[in-house]
């Protein structure tokens, strides 16, 4: 008894790395989240040129103060400006996660 199975053939679709991404953007979540990736890369690469705070200066009597408008994230023990820490931490990992150049 002779059977004739074919087997299925894969087949190329049109414009395959463009609907990958058609696919992702139409995708409601995903582009809410490519949305947010963009913007802390935007902040990481342009915060430090665009915030002037000193991230290593100490000033115990701005110790643990609340968010205001010289320090957008508030102070931590040591009075040290939050905002101006995490944009510098971001620009000293951005070389081992994702090389753009040189850190400012």
């Amino acid at each position: 008894m002779a059977t004739n199975a074919v087997s299925p053939q894969p087949v190329a679709l049109p414009g395959g790395k463009n609907r990958a991404w058609e696919r992702l953007w139409g995708d409601r979540t995903a582009r809410l989240a490519l949305m947010g990736l963009g913007i802390v890369i935007l902040a990481i690469a342009l915060g430090p040129l665009l915030y002037g705070g000193s991230p290593s200066g100490i000033d115990f009597g701005r110790a643990l103060q609340p968010p205001s408008a010289t320090a957008p994230l508030g102070t931590n023990d040591l009075g040290q400006d939050q905002l101006a820490r995490i944009l510098l931490g971001g620009c000293r990992a951005r070389p081992k996660s994702m090389p753009l150049g040189d850190p400012p």
